[in-house]
């Protein structure tokens, strides 16, 4: 276990304190967005021509290959069993709710979800629903396009369109409520936090029918975050806890989160629970974090026991251990 003291802070005011916990923010989600993100979008630019033509190809091989319509629609899915365990994992507790698109999109771009990209296209046509399987893609790629390019809202104006005329076809793709609700989250038309959420657990609903439960997890994770913001903290509660209920070790944050919302609500012992999870199996900088989270300040005497007996127990950890080198 990594040796971890928490710091002691000096005496602040409110707004100093909010204003470094403001600045805390920016400089990790830099830091975040360097380390996990920006290497892997790098990849991103890189792949994503040779990534569509292969798909292309794919779906080419894929149309002349069939042999029954029926065989195909029923054949066994056990191969869209997609893992985003690198995915928010990687960047544990400097992720910023703020990037977390951009974290996701980066991790569309493994190559078990392109895999599985392939899986659910040649679904859609084996179902007659090529149009659908056409305009995702095309959805996709304005995407993509928006993300390299965030200064050009006409990508994600495009993007909006194909993925909405896909699901008229189609309703039946995670990835694409999955899309959708990053679309409807972003601080610009067509902003919609209810629609952004709504999407988030039509993604885990569908995930659910393709038997992948990552996926699962991560649209009750995303929904859960934009209940909260909404102001219905009871539904991010009962959506964060499905959501580590299908990936138990998939999204770190996802403990966090719930810590988080129930010192909202000024529930230290659930609060703690979750905190001391994200804590001790994920990273010990939760807990920095947590001092510096203004929800958790309608829970501070508990919180700060709390921190008190995690400096004991390293205190203790790390004493035994030198007993033990010295012995």
């Amino acid at each position: 276990m990594i040796p971890y003291a928490l710091p002691k802070e000096p005496d602040l005011s409110k707004e100093e304190l909010e204003l470094r916990y403001q600045n805390h923010q920016l400089g990790h989600q830099f830091l975040a967005v360097l380390n996990a993100g920006v290497k892997q979008i790098s990849e991103l630019n890189q792949s994503v021509k040779q990534g569509f033509t292969q798909l292309n190809l794919g779906q080419q091989a894929i149309h002349h290959a069939l042999l029954s319509q029926s065989e195909q629609i029923h054949q066994d899915l056990d191969e869209l069993k997609i893992a985003f365990k690198e995915g928010f994992s990687d960047v544990k507790a400097s992720l910023d709710m703020g990037m977390a698109h951009i974290v996701a999109q980066a991790a569309l771009q493994r190559e078990e979800l392109k895999q599985g990209f392939s899986e659910m296209s040649q679904l859609l046509e084996n179902q007659l629903k090529t149009r659908a399987q056409e305009r995702y893609l095309d959805g996709k790629l304005e995407y993509e396009r928006y993300l390299q390019h965030p200064d050009e809202s006409q990508f994600l104006i495009d993007a909006l369109a194909y993925f909405t005329e896909s699901l008229e076809a189609y309703r039946g793709n995670p990835f694409c409520h999955l899309h959708l609700g990053h679309i409807y989250q972003k601080a610009e038309k067509p902003y919609d936090l209810e629609k952004a959420q709504e999407h988030y657990q039509l993604c885990a609903t569908y995930a659910k029918g393709i038997q992948n439960d990552s996926l699962t997890a991560m649209g009750y994770f995303l929904a859960a975050w934009v209940s909260y913001v909404r102001g219905d903290v009871e539904k991010a509660i009962e959506l964060g806890e499905k959501s580590i209920e299908y990936a138990p070790g998939d999204i770190p944050e996802a403990f966090y989160n719930l810590a988080k919302y129930h010192a909202h609500q000024e529930e230290a012992e659930p609060a703690l629970l979750y905190l001391g999870k994200a804590i001790r199996d994920f990273d010990p900088y939760y807990a920095l974090k947590a001092n510096l989270d203004p929800d958790f300040e309608n829970i501070q005497p508990a919180r700060d026991a709390f921190f008190e007996k995690i400096k004991e127990e390293e205190i203790s950890h790390w004493t035994e251990r030198l007993k033990a080198l010295k012995a």
